[in-house]
C-alpha cells in the first residue's frame, strides 16, 4: 500500500518543558503492546475454527487494521473542552496514522459531485492517493440514498475513511445521524477541497451555523480546487493524528498501528505529545493548561490493557487547592450574634489546624503516590 510522502511533515521542535515524557519508557510499553497484540491474534487464530460465511475480503480487511490501531489515551485534572467539536485538530506526524494495509476512502463533496471526480482522476493528482479514494458522493446524493439506518451502516461498513469537504462539515451530523457519530472512530474529517481559492472569502461569509447549512445547499458558488492543492490536502489529511475534544477528562487518538517498528510509534507518540501540549511556532497547544493539567498518559490496543507511560505526581492544579487560612468572603444578610461569632472563631481555629496537619501529610502522601506509581508501571511492564 502507497503511503503519502512525508514532505509537509515539520520535523518535532525541541521541548522547552521541564515535564518530559521518558523514551525508554514509551519504547517498553510499545515493545509489550505490540508483542500482546501479536500474541492474542496468534491466539485467536489457532483457537478459532468457526468460519464467517458473510464476511468478505474488504471487510476482514478493514477489522483487522482496526484491531491493530494503538490510540494513546490523555487524561486531565480538569474538563478539555466547555462544549463539543465536530471540527477535529490535525497534527501532522512523521508517519501517517490514517494509512493502513486496505485503506478506503469515501469523500464527500458539495454539489456537483462530477467536478471533484474529474479532479481526482486528473494527472496532475497524486497518483499515490488515487487507488485510496474509492468513491466520490455528493450532499445532495448523500441525503437522498442514504436515508434509513441500514444503508447508513452499510455505507459506514464499506470504507475504512471518510473524506468531507469543510464547508459542509457541520451539517453532516443531520445528514448521518449518530450512525457515524457516535464514536470518532470512522467520523468524516475536514478537508478542503477548494484548496487556497477565495478560502479568505468563504470564511467571511460562513460565519455562524446557520449560514453554513444555507451555503451547503447553494451549489451555484462552488469553488474546486486545483488537483495539486486537492491532493495535498487529503494528504495532509491522513498524515495527521485526529484530535477530537469534548467536555470531558479525557481523549484518546489513533497514534500508530500493531503492524509498524517500535522506533516509527515512539516517535509518533513523542511528536502528538509535543503538539497536544506545548505546541509550536504557528500552532497553540490544545490542551488548556498544557502538561501541569496532565494525569496520565497510557497507550493501549483495540482491546488490551492500557499501560502507562507517564503518571502525574499531583491528583490536582495548583489553583483548585484552597490553603489553610484562606479568607472566605462573609454571607449577606442579617446581622450574627455574639454567640455565632464565637463559634465561627472557634470553628476557624480548629480548620486552621486541620490545615496544618493536613499540609504535614500532604508531603507524605505525594511520597507514598510516587512510589505506588514506580511500582505499578514496572509491574505492568515486567
Amino acid at each position: 500500500m502507497a503511503v503519502p510522502s512525508k514532505d509537509s511533515v515539520a520535523a518535532p521542535h525541541p521541548s522547552k518543558s521541564p515535564y518530559q515524557v521518558d523514551p525508554e519508557q514509551i519504547l517498553r510499553a510499545t515493545k509489550a503492546l505490540v508483542k500482546h497484540i501479536q500474541t492474542s491474534r496468534e491466539s485467536q487464530a489457532k483457537s478459532s475454527t468457526a468460519v464467517d460465511l458473510l464476511a468478505d475480503e474488504e471487510t476482514s480487511t478493514t477489522t483487522d487494521a482496526a484491531s491493530d490501531a494503538i490510540w494513546l489515551i490523555l487524561a486531565t485534572k480538569k474538563f478539555i473542552s466547555d462544549k463539543k467539536r465536530l471540527k477535529p485538530f490535525k497534527l501532522p506526524l512523521p508517519h501517517a496514522p490514517q494509512v493502513s494495509e486496505g485503506t478506503n476512502i469515501c469523500l464527500i463533496t458539495v454539489d456537483p459531485q462530477r467536478s471533484y471526480k474529474d479532479v481526482i482522476a486528473h494527472a496532475n493528482f497524486p497518483e499515490q492517493l488515487r487507488p485510496l479514494v474509492k468513491r466520490v458522493i455528493g450532499i445532495t446524493k448523500l441525503k437522498k440514498k442514504y436515508q434509513s439506518f441500514e444503508s447508513r451502516r452499510q455505507l459506514l461498513a464499506e470504507h475504512t475513511h471518510f473524506l468531507a469537504d469543510d464547508r459542509i462539515i457541520t451539517y453532516l451530523p443531520h445528514v448521518l445521524g449518530k450512525t457515524f457519530y457516535q464514536s470518532t472512530a470512522k467520523r468524516p474529517i475536514p478537508v478542503s477541497l477548494q484548496g487556497n481559492a477565495a478560502h479568505g472569502d468563504r470564511r467571511a461569509q460562513l460565519k455562524g451555523e446557520k449560514k453554513q447549512r444555507q451555503a451547503a445547499e447553494n451549489r451555484s458558488t462552488t469553488v474546486v480546487g486545483s488537483p495539486e492543492l486537492v491532493g495535498k490536502e487529503i494528504q495532509k489529511a491522513l498524515q495527521s493524528a485526529l484530535v477530537n475534544l469534548s467536555p470531558a477528562a479525557t481523549t484518546s487518538v489513533r497514534v500508530a498501528f500493531a503492524s509498524w517498528d517500535v522506533e516509527k510509534i515512539r516517535a509518533n507518540v513523542q511528536a502528538l505529545l509535543a503538539g497536544m501540549l506545548e505546541g509550536g511556532e504557528k500552532a497553540e497547544r490544545i490542551i488548556p493548561g498544557g502538561w501541569r493539567n496532565v494525569k496520565s498518559i497510557h497507550l493501549k490496543g483495540q482491546k488490551t490493557t492500557a499501560l502507562p507511560i507517564w503518571l502525574s505526581e499531583d491528583l490536582w492544579m495548583d489553583d483548585d487547592v484552597v490553603e489553610a487560612g484562606d479568607a472566605v468572603p462573609a454571607e449577606s444578610g442579617k446581622r450574627k450574634s455574639r454567640h455565632q461569632d464565637a463559634a465561627e472563631s472557634s470553628g476557624k481555629k480548629a480548620k486552621l489546624g486541620e490545615g496544618k496537619a493536613a499540609a504535614k501529610d500532604s508531603s507524605l502522601q505525594k511520597s507514598k503516590l510516587q512510589d505506588q506509581r514506580q511500582k505499578a508501571m514496572d509491574g505492568l511492564l515486567a
